[in-house]
This record gives structure tokens, sequence and C-alpha cells, in this order.
């Protein structure tokens, strides 16, 4: 009873986590709500880069933002972690990273050649600060740009806290893509058309905002799993999105989705 009550009570943290990063009217409030909620599942530092694909040239990297969470020693600054993480990391790794479409954990990935993990975690724990356990990618693919933030934890990302980071993860780089779009900054950015949703579509996606699994969603609009998965699969297909995750998070943002569910949501649903 008591592990279910306090099972409950992260779940509506998190969802007030999601609230307060959908609501936000910049991108400098809705990266503190990140830090914030990345701070309290023992996060030590977030790195945001972006990566752009063109036709006439090769790609180009670059660094957004680094900042960090935990309390560094003296001396030590969190962009120089990041360079002597990138530096170490293995040649394979490294190539996996510029590639990688869904978010993964350096636990999983690493899980069959344990040495690999280490040596980059080691990379990224300087002394005075407890060990990294694990890294966490999340990234996100639309068109010619390929964004991702990578953050470091104290420990390792079970599937609860992987789905956590990386929703919220998620929320925040739509969110800053949508701000940039917004100033007109001219870097490129680009946050994608208005979806197009079915209602159908879009019922499903309100429920998956809400925290729901596709089973879930299944049982509540009396459906088969089969015609949930395809609903939501089709609608992140015909976008060009590289996981639902992703669909669900550009969802929230175009129509006001709540994470607390939809009986809270807005009359004003976005249309």
């Amino acid at each position: 009873m008591v592990a279910s009550a306090a099972s409950n009570n992260d779940r509506v943290v998190f969802h007030r986590e999601m609230q307060a990063l959908l609501a936000a009217e910049d991108e400098q409030t809705a990266r503190e709500v990140l830090l914030s909620a990345m701070r309290q599942r023992l996060g030590t530092g977030a790195v945001f880069v972006g990566r752009q694909f063109r036709a006439d040239g090769p790609p180009m990297m670059r660094g957004l933002w680094a900042q960090t969470i935990w309390q560094l020693p003296e001396g030590i600054e969190m962009r120089d972690l990041v360079g002597s993480i990138a530096q170490g990391m293995p040649r394979w790794l490294n190539a996996w990273f510029t590639r990688v479409r869904r978010p993964t954990s350096l636990s999983r990935l690493t899980r069959f050649i344990p040495y690999s993990s280490r040596a980059v975690l080691k990379l990224g724990s300087p002394k005075g600060v407890p060990p990294l356990r694990d890294i966490v990618w999340t990234p996100y693919k639309y068109k010619t740009h390929h964004y991702c933030l990578a953050i470091g934890f104290f420990q390792e990302a079970n599937d609860e806290l992987l789905g956590e980071i990386v929703t919220l993860s998620l929320a925040y780089t739509v969110k800053w893509i949508n701000c940039l779009v917004a100033q007109d900054q001219t870097v490129n950015a680009h946050a994608g058309p208005r979806l197009d949703l079915s209602e159908r579509e879009l019922d499903c996606l309100r429920w998956l905002v809400a925290g729901k699994t596709m089973r879930d969603i299944a049982n509540i609009m009396d459906m088969s799993y089969a015609n949930v998965r395809y609903h939501l699969e089709k609608a992140r297909d015909r976008h060009g999105y590289a996981s639902v995750q992703q669909l669900m998070v550009h969802a929230a943002m175009d129509y006001s989705l709540s994470p607390l569910g939809p009986e809270t949501e807005p009359d004003s649903k976005g249309d």
C-alpha cells in the first residue's frame, strides 16, 4: 500500500512537470523546469546539441547549451566534461551517436559490452562528484535537423525513469524549437507544420499524453490494442517522426493536450 501511494505521488509530480513544460511561455522557463525535474531524478548535467544535414555539404554539429545540475568542484566546467566524454568515446559509439534516432540510455546500449560503458562514465565523473551510473540520450529528428539532449545520472535508468526523462526531454526540445521559430532567429530551425490529425488519432494521443499505455487506451476507447497502435503509428509515419513519443509531444503543443487528462484540457483544443 505504501509503495503504491509513493508511485501514485511520483506520477502526479511527473504530470505537473509536464504541465509546467507545456505551459512555459519561453525557452528559458522551459529549461528551468526541465533541469529542476532532472535534479529531482539525481541528474548531474545536461547537454543540448543540434546537427543539420545539408544536401550541398557535410553535416554540421553545434552545441546549443550545456548546463550543470549537480554542483561541480571549482575549476571544472561542464563543457570541459562534455568534451572529455566526446573525445574519449570509442569510435563506434561516436558514430552511433551521430545517427541515433530513438531514445536510449548508455546502460542499455552497452549492456553486453560493459567495458565501453564504464570507460565513458569514468570520463564524465571527476573527483569530488559521485560517479555517473548512466547517460540518457533523447534525439529529436525532423527533416534535415537532428537535435539531441543528453543527461548524466547518478543512478541507472530503469524503464519508468527512462520513460519520464525521454518524455520531458522531448517536450523541452519541441518547446525550444517552437520558441526559436517564433522569435524568427535565423538558425534554420524548423518546428514542422501544424499536425493534421484525425479525431481518432487525436483521442489516442490525448490519453498517451496523460500517461496511459496503448493497452490502457484500448480499454478506455473500447478498441483493440492493434487498432490503437495502428492509428498512432500511421500518424507518426505520415508526419515523418522517428517515434510515437515525438509525435505525442508535438501534438501536445499543437492541440493543448494536458498530461493531467482530457478532462483538464481548455475548451479550445487548438481548433
